[in-house]
């Protein structure tokens, strides 16, 4: 419900031309299966990512900065776009930025460094239980070969 919700907000602030290849890609097969009938993170962290680079767009520093550092807490790939949304700002307006990520970042982990929850834990659970698409791995485990095994359908989800 939240990815559709931020998508339709994404959808709602995006110009002509971009509201067209927004659309485009929400109803791409890929991220309706992966992203809304699996409901992976990967698909919520991008809306919100979205949503920073519209901010951006609308010339709305602060704004973008606080919705990439929330894109940042839910997976670490939108740090990557840290210096995209620097580019062209004052010195002030930068540090600013920064101090604003590095703040809601701080915020949002602080429950956890304060508990003194490993926030990587659940890490070593992932690696040692690998399933890198979850939905090709359900299918293959639901059509229940006796050739394929666990190990079989990863090296098939690699190759795929």
């Amino acid at each position: 419900m939240c990815i559709a919700l931020l998508l339709g907000v994404a959808l709602y602030a995006a110009d002509h031309q971009s509201r067209n290849w927004l659309a485009l890609a929400a109803l791409s097969p890929v991220f309706l299966l992966h992203g809304l009938a699996d409901v992976h993170s990967d698909a919520l962290m991008a809306c919100v990512a979205l949503l920073a680079v519209l901010a951006h767009r609308r010339d709305r520093p602060y704004l973008s900065a606080v919705l990439l550092a929330v894109a940042i807490t839910i997976k670490y790939v939108p740090v990557l776009l840290v210096p995209a949304l620097l580019i062209g700002r004052s010195r002030r307006e930068q540090a600013t930025m920064i101090v604003i990520i590095a703040s809601v970042i701080t915020a949002l982990y602080l429950p956890f460094i304060t508990t003194f929850t490993n926030l990587l834990g659940s890490l070593p659970v992932f690696a040692e239980h690998w399933q890198a698409n979850s939905l090709f791995f359900s299918i293959w485990k639901w059509i229940d070969l006796d050739w394929m095994t666990s190990e079989g359908i990863r090296i098939a989800s690699v190759v795929a």
